[in-house]
C-alpha cells in the first residue's frame, strides 16, 4: 500500500500544471524517485518500501542500527544481533507499524523519523524516531503519540539474534533483501533474562544455554555475545514463541519455546505521549541491575521492587536521546551546503555522516559496512582533512607510518610461483616487501598485502600537509615519505626512465596488470609526490634537489612518451617489451589522476577531458519526473560514466563506480570544465542518493553497472573523493597552509546566483544581483591565511573589486582556456568581504562548425566583437591558416574523431583562449544502415560532410559499379540497398570519381548467403599447423618474455589475472573434430566449407604469438586469384589488449601490394573462451558479431550468449570455447602470392584453423 505524507500530497497537487507535464513527457519511462530532498532530509516517496536500507552508525565502532522506509529495525555488531518491530493493539484491532496505512519516512542524517497515521490511531498520529547512540554501542527509539485513542497499547517484538556474520555484513545488494528479517531459525539458542521492564540477552551459542548459570553465560571462554533492552516502567515483558514471527495473534497468545524464544513487550499507553526504548550491546548497566539479581527466562516479569529503577531509566534515556540527537546534528553539520539545487544541499549532511562512519581509531576503514576492514588506502582518508577532522587524519597517518617496513631489499625480485607468476611473492626482504612498503594493518609492519596502497596513502598525507601546514608533522613523517619514494623508484621504475609501472595502486586495480609497462596513473602519483617532496625538503632543511629532478624527469617523460598529441589525451600505458606499443584506449583513472597530480596545463587538461566526454561511455540517468513540482525538476541530460570501454568484462576494469565518476568530476573542476564536472556530480548524486535503494547513500557501485548493479553503502573510497569533489571541486576550496594561502576557485553552474558552504576550517557565502557579486568568506584555520580567488569573467572590461569596503587597485586577468579568470589576492586575515562589479559588454563567442571534413578549405567569419591574436593547434587539425578581411581561412587536416584547437581572443580589456571543438570526418562517408544484419541484402548510406561543396560520385560494391549519386553539402542519402553484388560478411564499398577513389569502407552483413560450393576452395594448412587448439591454456606454459622486475602480469597458463591467478578455461574441440569427420571438412550451416582434421591426435591450428612458445609471424604460400577469403580462427585476448590490433592478416599479391585484416578485440577478435557483451551503453561492439563455431558441439551461431542463455556482462564463458569466422574482400584481378599472419599484442595467442578462398 502506498504511503503519502502531507508534504507529498502538496507535491502531487502542485504538479497538475500542464507545463510541467509537457516538459517531462519524454522522461516518463525513467526510474522513479525513491527519495526527495526537503532541507537536509531525504523523504521517501516511492510505491514500494525497502527495509533495512539505511544504516545509523553511532560511536565509531562496529555496531549499527539498520532502518528502512518502514519502521522495522535490524541490529548488527559484526554478526546478526536481532530484529525489532512494533505493533499497535486496541481491543480486537491489531496492526504491525510497518504495515500502517500512511507512513511518512524521513532520513535526516543520523536520524530516521516515521510519521504514522492509521485507523487504529483514530484522529491521532504517532511519530517514531530512531537513532544510534554515541556514548555506547546501541540504539534509542522515541515514540510520541498525539490525540491518543483510549485503550491503545504499543507492542514491541525483538528476536533473531543469530550471532553469525553475513557474508558481506548485511550490506545492500550483496545480501538477500530479507537478511535482517525476524526468522525462526535466527532465534535458536537465544537466552533472555527479564528484569522488570528490561531484559538481558545472551546469543551466539551453538547449543541450548537455557539452563546455564550467570557465571557460565558471562565466562569469556564460552564466547557468547550480549545485548540488553530497556523499556518504560509500564511495559510488561515476556518471552514468546518464534515459530510464526509474522503472525501477531500467534505471538501474543502462544507459549514460549525455551530454545527458540523471542522477546515481547506490551506497553499500555494510558494517555502517555512520549516513551523511550533502548537496545544496547553488552550487559545491562550496573545501575539498573536489581540487588537480588532476580531473572526470568520465560513468562513475564512481576517484581514491583524495580519500578523506581525503570522510571529513572526513562529520564536517562530521554537525556541520552537528546545527546545523541545533538551529536548527530553536530556531525552532519561538518558540511553544510546551501544552493539553488535542493539535491546538492541535502547531500552535505549525508556525506558527513558517512565520513564519520568510516572512522574507527586508529585509522580510516575500507568501508562502513560491507568492507569494514583496515587498509592503508584507498581514498577514504581524504575526508579527514576536508571535513576538518585533522586529529583523525594525523592519527591515521601516524598509525600507518608505523606500519612501514624498514627491512633491506636483500632478496631481490621474487614472483609467486604458486600463483603462476601473476604477482609478487609475499616474502619479507624481497624487492616488494622491504624498506618503504606500507603494510595492511596500522602499527604493524609485518602484515603483507597484495596492493601498493603507498601511493594513495602518501597522496592523502601530502594533502594533509596542505590543509594544516604543520611543519613539525612534516619533519616527523619525512622518513616515511623518503622511504616511500625510494621504494617506488626501486620497484616500479628500475630502468630510471621516469615512467612507473602500476602495481594495483588504485581502487579500480583488480585485474589491472601492466607487465612492467609505463603507466600514466601511477606515474602521475609519483610526479606529485616528488614535486611536493622537493618543496617540503626545502622547508625543513633537507636536500630538495633529487626530488625536483625526479619530478622534472617524470613530467618530460610523460609528455614525450604517454601524451598523444594528435588525439589530445594520455595513453593508458606503454608495453615494456614486444613491439612496445602504446595502449591508447585510456580509462578514466588515467585522465583524472594525471590532472589531479598536476601533470596537465590548461590546454592538455581541456583536451583530455574532451576525450572522456566523447570516448568514454555515458549512460543516461533517466528519471520519471511526471509528478514533480518545478523546484524539484532535475536536468534532463544527466549521465554517469563507466570506468572504461574495455572488454571482455572482468571486475573493476569496466564498471559504473561512484568514486570513479566523482573523481572524474573533480578533475573536470580542476581542468577547467566545471560545467562537465557539475553534470557528472549531479548525475552520481541523483543515481545513488535519490533514485537508489538507500536514502543519502554514498555507495560503491551504481544501479547502471552492467555486471553488479547497485551494491554497498557508505563506502570509504567514495566518501573520500565525494568530500574532495564537493569542497575542492564544486566550491573550489583548496588550502595551501604550507605557504599560508587558501585558494578559492568555485565551479558553480553559471545559472546559480547564490550559494554557501560551511566546513570546520572555512565558510563562505556568495550572492549575485545583476552585474554585482558578493563573497563573504570566514576562515577558521589555526592561522590567518592569505586568500587567492579566481573567478570566471563574463564581461569585457576589468571589473571593480572591493575588499572589506576598500577598492582593490591591483587585480590580475589570467588568459585561461574557455574563459578569462579574474584573480584577486588578499593579505592574510580571518574575514574577507569581497564585492565584484562587472563592467562592459558580454564576451563574444566564436561560433564554429560542429563537424568538419578533412581536406576541406574553410572560410569562416570571425566573431563580431573580438579579434584573434593567436591560434594554438596542438592536434594539428589546421593547415595554411590565414586571417583576411575578418575571415578565418584554413585547410582541415588531422586525425578523425572529436578534435579541438584554441584561438586567443581579445575583446576590449579581456583576452582568453576560446576552445574550438569539432568532429573531424571524411569528406565522404559510407555508413552502415542500422538493422543491416536483419536483412537479406546489404544496406548503407552516404554522407557528404563538406560545408559548401556538393559531390557527384559513382558507387562500387566489391568492384562492381551499382549506382551514381549526387550529394548536397552536409547531406545524408537515402538507404542504398543491394543483393546481387553483395556477399556474406565483408563487402567493400568504394566511392569513385573519374577512377579516383574518394572514399571506401567495409560494410558487413553475415546474414547474406556465401558463394556457391563450386567457387569455394579450402586451402590445406596441415603442414603449417603447430598445435592443437585445445592446448592453448595450460599451467606453466607461457614463461617468456616476462618482466624481470616486480610487476603484475598474466598467469603462466595464458589466461586469468593477478586476482584470479588459478583461473583456466578448458577448451574442448571434440565437436569440431566430429563435424570434420573422416573427410576433414566442416560444412557449416550458413553454407561455408572449411578444411580441418577430424583426427583428435592431429594438430589443427597454426598459432602465432609474442610468447616464445610460438613464432611471432607465419608465412603461407598462396596462388591464383580470389575475390574473397573466409578464415576460421581462434585464440586468446584479454581486457588489457582492448581496442588495439592484437594481430594482423595480410594477403599479398605478386605485384607487392596487399589487403590486410586487423584483429581487434572485441570487434572481430573475441576471446576463445567467451562471448562478447553488448548493451549499447558501457559495452559496445563497433561491428556486427561474426559467426562462431562452438568447439565442443560443432554448433554455429552469431549469438552464443543467446544460445547459451548468458546474462549480463560477467561470466560469459562458452563451455569448450568457440572459433570465429572472419573474412576479407580480395582483389579478384590480382594474382595472390602469400599470406602473412602476425601477432602484435603481448600476452595473446592467435590461431588460424582454416582458410577458404572464393575463386
Amino acid at each position: 500500500m502506498r504511503k503519502f505524507s502531507a508534504f507529498f500530497l502538496f507535491v502531487l497537487l502542485f504538479c497538475l500544471s500542464s507545463c510541467v507535464q509537457n516538459r517531462n513527457s519524454s522522461a516518463n519511462k525513467g526510474r522513479e524517485f525513491r527519495y526527495l530532498p526537503e532541507g537536509s532530509d531525504f523523504v521517501f516517496r516511492a510505491d514500494s518500501a525497502r527495509k533495512f536500507n539505511r544504516a545509523l552508525y553511532g560511536n565509531n565502532q562496529a555496531f549499527r542500527l539498520e532502518t528502512g522506509d518502514v519502521p522495522e529495525f535490524g541490529f548488527y555488531r559484526s554478526v546478526m544481533s536481532g530484529n525489532l518491530r512494533f505493533a499497535l493493539l486496541k481491543g480486537e484491532q491489531k496492526l504491525w507499524l510497518h504495515q500502517a496505512k500512511t507512513i511518512e519516512s524521513r532520513y535526516r542524517p543520523g536520524l530516521r523519523t516515521y510519521m504514522i497515521q492509521d485507523p487504529i490511531l483514530g484522529k491521532g498520529s504517532l511519530e517514531l524516531q530512531a537513532l544510534a547512540r554515541y556514548d555506547s554501542e546501541g540504539a534509542l527509539f522515541r515514540f510520541e503519540f498525539s490525540q491518543q485513542e483510549p485503550g491503545l497499547q504499543l507492542i514491541a517484538v525483538y528476536g533473531g539474534a543469530r550471532g553469525k556474520r553475513f557474508s558481506r555484513d548485511g550490506d545492500m545488494g550483496a545480501e538477500p533483501d530479507d537478511a535482517f528479517e525476524l526468522k525462526t531459525a535466527y532465534c535458536l539458542y537465544n537466552r533472555y533474562d527479564i528484569q522488570a521492564s528490561a531484559y538481558q540477552l545472551w546469543y551466539g551459542a551453538s547449543q541450548d544455554i537455557s539452563g546455564w548459570t550467570k557465571t557460565a553465560l558471562n565466562d569469556p571462554a564460552n564466547k557468547l555475545r550480549t545485548l540488553h533492552g530497556i523499556f518504560p516502567e509500564e511495559a510488561e515483558l515476556m518471552t514468546g514463541n518464534a515459530q510464526r514471527p509474522n503472525d501477531l495473534d500467534y505471538l501474543l497468545n502462544t507459549e514460549a519455546q525455551h530454545n527458540q524464544p523471542l522477546l515481547l513487550a506490551r506497553l499500555p499507553l494510558d494517555g502517555k505521549q512520549i516513551s523511550y526504548i533502548a537496545i544496547g550491546m553488552g550487559l545491562l548497566p550496573e545501575a539498573q541491575a536489581p540487588e537480588n539479581n532476580q531473572t526470568v527466562s520465560g513468562g513475564k516479569s512481576s517484581d514491583p521492587s524495580q519500578a523506581g529503577l525503570i522510571q529513572a531509566g526513562q529520564q536517562e534515556l530521554e537525556l541520552a536521546f537528546e545527546q545523541a540527537l545533538d551529536e548527530s546534528a553536530r556531525i552532519a553539520g561538518r558540511l553544510k551546503i546551501n544552493s539553488p539545487d535542493p539535491y546538492i544541499n541535502a547531500m552535505g549532511g549525508a556525506l558527513a555522516m558517512a565520513a564519520d562512519a568510516i572512522w574507527e581509531s586508529p585509522s580510516y576503514l575500507h568501508g562502513s559496512i560491507g568492507w569494514r576492514s583496515r587498509l592503508a588506502g584507498w581514498r577514504g582518508a581524504y575526508t579527514g582533512d576536508v571535513l576538518g577532522w585533522h586529529d583523525r587524519a594525523r592519527e591515521h597517518f601516524r598509525a600507518y607510518g608505523a606500519s612501514q617496513m624498514t627491512l633491506p631489499p636483500d632478496k631481490g625480485v621474487i614472483m609467486d610461483t604458486t600463483l603462476n607468476l601473476a604477482r609478487s611473492a609475499k616474502i619479507k626482504g624481497s624487492e616488494m616487501y622491504s624498506s618503504g612498503y606500507i603494510a595492511r594493518y596500522p602499527d604493524n609492519p609485518g602484515t603483507m598485502n597484495h596492493y601498493d596502497m603507498n601511493l594513495c596513502y602518501i597522496d592523502e598525507l601530502l594533502w594533509h600537509f596542505r590543509w594544516t601546514g604543520e611543519l613539525d608533522f612534516v619533519r616527523e613523517m619525512w622518513p616515511v615519505l623518503k622511504r616511500h619514494l625510494a621504494w617506488e623508484k626501486r620497484c616500479f621504475d628500475p630502468d630510471d626512465d621516469g615512467l612507473y609501472d602500476a602495481y594495483c595502486c588504485i581502487w579500480a586495480s583488480d585485474a589491472l596488470q601492466y607487465n612492467g609497462g609505463a603507466v600514466t596513473h601511477s606515474t602521475a602519483y609519483n610526479y606529485r609526490a616528488n614535486l611536493m617532496a622537493a618543496d617540503l625538503a626545502a622547508m625543513i632543511g633537507e636536500d630538495a634537489g633529487p626530488y625536483r629532478q625526479e619530478a622534472e624527469k617524470i613530467r618530460a617523460a610523460v609528455n614525450q612518451v604517454l601524451w598523444l598529441p594528435q588525439k589530445g589525451h594520455w595513453a593508458e600505458f606503454r608495453d615494456a617489451f614486444g613491439l612496445k606499443r602504446l595502449h591508447e584506449q585510456a580509462a578514466v583513472w588515467t585522465i583524472y589522476h594525471a590532472i589531479d597530480a598536476g601533470l596537465h596545463d590548461s590546454f592538455t587538461g581541456w583536451q583530455a577531458l574532451n576525450y572522456i566526454e566523447h570516448e568514454i561511455p555515458h549512460i543516461p540517468v533517466k528519471i520519471n519526473t511526471g509528478n514533480l513540482p518545478e523546484a524539484y525538476l532535475p536536468e534532463n541530460d544527466l549521465a554517469v560514466i563507466s570506468t572504461s570501454n574495455w572488454q571482455p568484462y572482468v571486475w573493476s576494469v569496466n564498471n559504473v563506480a561512484f568514486a570513479e565518476v566523482m573523481h572524474t568530476a573533480l578533475a573536470c573542476f580542476q581542468g577547467g570544465r566545471p560545467d562537465m564536472g557539475y553534470k557528472l556530480m549531479k548525475s552520481a548524486v541523483m543515481d545513488g542518493m535519490y533514485l537508489g535503494g538507500s536514502p543519502g547513500n554514498v555507495g560503491q557501485v551504481s544501479y547502471y553497472d552492467a555486471a553488479r548493479g547497485e551494491v554497498y553503502r557508505d563506502f570509504a573510497d567514495v566518501v573520500g573523493i565525494y568530500s574532495r569533489a564537493v569542497v575542492q571541486g564544486l566550491f573550489g576550496i583548496e588550502p595551501d597552509l604550507l605557504n599560508n594561502k587558501v585558494y578559492l576557485r568555485p565551479g558553480f553552474p553559471v545559472q546559480w546566483d547564490s550559494a554557501s558552504i560551511e566546513i570546520p576550517d572555512l565558510s563562505y557565502r556568495f550572492e549575485r544581483k545583476g552585474n554585482t557579486s558578493r563573497w563573504q568568506i570566514h576562515s577558521r584555520f589555526d592561522r590567518k591565511p592569505a586568500l587567492v580567488m579566481e573567478l570566471a569573467l563574463n564581461s569585457d572590461k576589468t571589473p571593480l573589486v572591493l575588499v572589506n569596503g576598500t577598492v582593490l587597485t591591483e587585480t590580475k586577468i589570467i588568459r585561461s582556456v574557455d574563459k578569462a579568470l579574474l584573480q584577486i589576492s588578499c593579505p592574510a586575515g580571518r574575514h574577507f568581504d569581497i564585492e565584484i562589479i562587472e563592467q562592459g559588454n558580454k564576451l563574444d563567442v566564436w561560433q564554429f562548425p560542429a563537424v568538419l571534413a578533412t581536406g576541406e578549405e574553410l572560410s569562416l567569419p570571425l566573431p563580431d566583437n573580438a579579434e584573434i591574436l593567436d591560434i594554438y593547434d596542438p592536434q594539428s587539425i589546421l593547415e595554411q591558416v590565414q586571417i583576411n578581411n575578418r575571415q578565418f581561412e584554413a585547410v582541415v587536416s588531422g586525425t578523425l574523431g572529436p578534435r579541438s584547437f584554441f584561438a586567443l581572443l581579445r575583446q576590449a580589456d579581456i583576452s582568453w583562449w576560446q576552445v574550438l571543438s569539432t568532429e573531424l570526418r571524411p569528406r565522404l562517408e559510407i555508413i552502415p544502415e542500422s538493422g543491416n544484419q536483419q536483412e537479406k541484402q546489404l544496406s548503407f548510406r552516404l554522407r557528404n560532410n563538406d560545408l559548401k561543396q556538393a559531390r557527384q560520385t559513382d558507387i562500387f560494391l566489391n568492384g562492381k559499379k551499382i549506382k551514381s549519386l549526387k550529394l548536397a553539402p552536409q547531406s545524408l542519402s537515402a538507404p542504398i540497398r543491394n543483393t546481387k553484388a553483395a556477399r556474406m560478411g565483408s563487402n567493400l564499398v568504394e566511392l569513385r570519381e573519374n577512377d579516383e577513389i574518394l572514399a571506401q569502407n567495409t560494410i558487413i552483413n553475415w546474414n547474406l548467403s556465401p558463394a556457391n560450393p563450386g567457387q569455394q576452395e579450402s586451402i590445406d594448412l596441415s603442414s603449417h599447423y603447430n598445435d592443437k587448439v585445445r592446448e592453448i591454456f595450460r599451467y606453466g606454459k607461457y614463461l617468456s618474455p616476462r618482466s624481470k622486475y616486480t610487476t603484475l602480469q598474466i598467469p603462466t597458463q595464458g589466461i586469468g589475472d593477478w586476482c584470479s591467478p588459478m583461473h583456466i578455461a578448458v577448451i574442448d574441440d571434440s565437436g569440431l573434430r566430429k563435424a570434420a569427420g573422416k573427410d576433414n571438412k566442416i560444412n557449416t550451416s550458413p553454407g561455408l566449407q572449411f578444411a580441418s582434421p577430424g583426427d583428435s591426435l592431429q594438430n589443427n591450428i597454426l598459432f602465432v604469438s609474442q610468447w616464445d612458445n610460438y613464432p611471432t609471424s607465419a608465412r603461407l604460400a598462396l596462388q591464383g586469384k580470389a575475390q574473397h577469403a573466409y578464415l576460421l580462427m581462434a585464440g586468446s585476448t584479454n581486457h588489457m589488449q582492448y581496442g588495439l590490433p592484437n594481430g594482423k592478416l595480410s594477403f599479398y599479391y605478386r605485384d607487392g601490394s596487399c589487403d590486410s585484416l586487423l584483429l581487434i578485440n572485441p570487434e572481430n577478435w573475441p576471446a576463445i573462451e567467451q562471448d562478447a557483451f553488448h548493451d549499447g551503453l558501457a559495452f559496445r561492439l563497433k561491428a556486427p558479431r561474426p559467426w562462431r563455431i562452438l568447439l565442443s558441439s560443432g554448433e554455429m551461431t552469431r549469438e552464443p550468449g543467446e544460445l547459451l542463455q548468458l546474462k549480463g556482462a560477467a561470466n560469459r564463458y562458452i563451455p569448450g570455447g568457440a572459433a570465429t569466422v572472419l573474412d576479407l574482400t580480395l582483389n579478384p584481378d590480382k594474382e595472390l602470392s602469400h599470406l602473412e599472419f602476425e601477432a602484435l599484442s603481448n600476452e595473446v595467442v592467435l590461431g588460424l584453423m582454416s582458410l577458404t578462398l572464393i575463386r
